[in-house]
């Protein structure tokens, strides 16, 4: 500012030089802005008797009149004596006035000196100025006001330089003050809102309106008196010109509105804008929000103000995508430890039940819906739910909705399904199925607060459910093997009457299996075909009161009809995979002239060709052998059981006690509960009852003993 009025003296000092007045600018008050410049003696009667450099009240009643003006005014201020009032706009300091005085009209000095001759009030001061004021004609006192009005233009200009210039620095000042705040997590939407509020010239209010729902905005943060009335309101989605601009996602600028009659929502609010403009705030393609602001006052909103609110908007919506981008990054990281810690606690955990209660508990605190439920299928078509957040009375009807629409796809043997969203008593739920390869174990079922919440949960609670059903496989995996396995004796016992059965049997599932891991079968296809080749010599309707796998006793139904005697007796369209492996396995071996050209009749063709290949290597590997290892080799290879069993008496009574709870399939442990000793203890009787009987490990020796019609000794 100092700046500006040393130019302004400068220019005034020149000016007052060329045309003989006496100028000075005042402010709007009166006070001197500048020296008095040229006579600065024709001030003395103008100026305040307090000597304070300012203008007399009468003077400062002239400003008042000519308060609206915007060029040099000819004013006459004592009678016959006239000065020149010009406005100077200086932005942001208020009006100031330049005054050019005095000069008379032509031919009229005679007629003052008389007047003021007669005037003694008026003083010396006054008579001395009458007589050495120039007389100007029209066209002097034109050019004397145009000499004026430039001066007051220029000093406008320089004014308006420096003022750009401080509100460029202001706008710059205000911009790196919001680019080091909008990325800090502390920061409020309304600490930007005051930043930019606070450096703009012209706005009567700004706002900020957040989204309620998908159709509904609610104004939250307003800045400046004129909008406080809008706190706290709502509009619609198309409603007036803030909802065009929600709807139509593109930003507006309005002028002229007192009129208008989109207005309303802010005139019902007693708030009336004359110009008004508003951005959309935007993520992921959706508005999440609208900045506005608006005047009372003119017409016009400047540019600099849009092109500032434009960056403001531009900075909100990259805010909020970065935030939800650490927000993402933060879950994702906090869902793989959780799937990394649980993991590690799956590999370790026996209990089925433990496994059921971590992923609902997951579920639960992951979604925080109402419930979180698992149904887990049992044998014979029975179901089990263990659940947080059900009653008792609503299981039942759950678990059958759930084997409705679930079970089916199971039962087809179809792959791994996706998780979907269904429905239960009026809650949105994330149903994601329980599968060990095509293995259907049960459904996994969370609560969801709202529907739009399943795309975000969906990947890991899938991810969850492929961990759990692993270990619920593995659990099942090792309490069956903790049982007697009841296609193991089943198979023994074929053996004591008919042993060629048995060792085709035998013989059947190793071909079958070697073809079903060839074919990339799953493990459970692979492992019912290989049983169901060890169970094919009995009748199947014996074996239904048997506690086999569903799946294994399917298999056999369809392997009976599969190798029934006439080729209508079999429908290949519904048999299972594994049951058509056995049945290729079974007659490949069986000896029986045409078996296998019967059964390939009612096989899928690919499969049929393919195992007719695999028999074919198997042939070549097979002679290979026979060419390379020597009769005397092989026979050195043979153990003779027949001899080693004659020696079961040279086994101790300890030692027969161990062997009896073994070939009714108990483990070293429980052999060591049983018998009241330790487990290595076991297994040292293990040891030489293997060396004693000529085997080498657990399942030659069950079949030993079978074989022999072994029975336990009494207790």
């Amino acid at each position: 500012m100092d700046k500006f009025l040393a130019l302004l003296q400068n220019l005034q000092d020149t000016y007052a030089s060329q045309t003989g007045m006496c100028m000075v600018v005042t402010d709007a008050q009166g006070k001197y802005q500048t020296r008095p410049s040229g006579r600065v003696d024709w001030l003395t009667w103008m100026a305040e008797d307090n000597g304070k450099n300012s203008l007399c009240d009468e003077c400062r009643k002239v400003m008042g009149m000519f308060q609206p003006m915007r060029k040099a005014v000819e004013y006459e201020y004592k009678p016959g004596i006239k000065l020149l009032v010009a406005p100077v706009q200086v932005d942001g300091l208020g009006p100031m006035y330049l005054w050019a005085g005095f000069f008379t009209e032509t031919r009229t000095r005679r007629i003052l000196q008389e007047y003021y001759a007669a005037e003694e009030n008026q003083g010396l001061p006054v008579r001395v100025l009458q007589e050495a004021v120039p007389e100007l004609n029209g066209e002097q006192k034109r050019l004397l006001g145009e000499k004026v009005g430039a001066l007051a233009e220029i000093a406008s200009s320089l004014t308006t330089v420096s003022a750009e210039r401080r509100w460029n620095r202001q706008q710059m000042a205000v911009v790196r003050e919001l680019a080091t705040v909008v990325d800090r997590t502390d920061t409020k939407i309304r600490d930007l809102l005051q930043l930019y509020y606070q450096a703009q010239r012209g706005l009567d209010f700004l706002g900020f309106a957040t989204k309620l729902d998908e159709t509904r905005f609610q104004i939250t943060e307003v800045m400046g008196e004129a909008g406080l009335g809008l706190t706290g309101s709502t509009y619609s989605m198309g409603e007036g010109l803030l909802g065009h601009v929600a709807s139509t996602r593109q930003w507006g600028r309005w002028s002229n509105l007192s009129r208008d009659p989109r207005t309303l929502f802010f005139t019902q609010n007693n708030v009336h804008p004359e110009a008004l403009f508003a951005f959309p705030v935007t993520k992921d393609y959706s508005v999440t929000g609208i900045l506005f602001g608006g005047t009372r006052r003119t017409a016009e909103i400047p540019e600099e103000i849009i092109d500032l609110a434009q960056m403001i908007t531009s900075l909100l919506s990259s805010r909020q995508t970065f935030q939800a981008l650490r927000e993402d990054r933060n879950m994702n990281y906090l869902r793989l430890t959780m799937l990394m810690e649980l993991c590690r606690t799956m590999t370790v955990v026996s209990d089925i039940k433990r496994v059921l209660f971590i992923l609902i508990d997951m579920g639960l605190n992951l979604a925080q819906g109402a419930f979180s439920a698992i149904m887990l299928c049992r044998p014979e078509g029975k179901a089990q739910m263990v659940s947080r957040g059900l009653q008792q009375n609503q299981v039942e009807p759950y678990i059958k909705d759930l084997m409705k629409r679930h079970g089916s796809g199971a039962a087809q043997g179809l792959s791994r399904p996706p998780a979907g969203i269904g429905e239960f008593q009026g809650s949105p739920v994330l149903e994601c199925p329980l599968m060990y390869q095509d293995e259907f174990l049960g459904v996994l079922c969370i609560a969801l607060r709202r529907a739009s919440d399943f795309e975000e949960y969906k990947e890991f609670i899938t991810s969850l459910a492929i961990v759990a059903s692993g270990a619920i496989h593995r659990i099942k995996e090792t309490e069956s093997d903790k049982e007697p396995n009841t296609v193991e004796v089943l198979h023994l016992s074929l053996k004591q009457w008919d042993p060629d059965g048995y060792e085709l049997s035998r013989a059947a599932k190793e071909t079958g299996i070697a073809f079903a891991r060839e074919q990339q079968l799953a493990e459970r296809e692979i492992k019912d075909a290989g049983d169901a080749c060890l169970l094919a010599g009995y009748d199947v309707s014996l074996l239904r009161g048997l506690s086999l796998r569903p799946s294994l006793q399917q298999t056999l139904e369809e392997l009976q009809l599969l190798r029934g005697k006439r080729a209508g007796e079999a429908d290949a369209s519904g048999a299972s995979r594994a049951a058509q492996v056995a049945a290729l396995a079974l007659d490949s071996v069986s000896g029986r002239k045409g078996a296998l050209a019967r059964t390939g009749e009612r096989v899928h063709p690919e499969l049929r060709e393919a195992f007719v290949s695999f028999l074919g290597r198997q042939e070549i590997v097979d002679l290979e052998v026979s060419v390379t290892q020597s009769a005397a080799a092989r026979e050195e290879t043979r153990h003779d059981p027949i001899q080693a069993i004659k020696e079961l008496t040279s086994l101790s009574s300890r030692e027969q006690e161990v062997l009896g709870l073994v070939a009714v399939g108990r483990s070293n442990r429980d052999i060591a509960e049983k018998l009241f000793i330790s487990e290595h203890t076991v297994k040292n009787h293990m040891t030489n009852i293997f060396h004693k009987l000529g085997v080498s490990d657990r399942s030659q020796l069950i079949a030993l003993v079978y074989q022999m019609g072994y029975t336990q000794p009494p207790d």
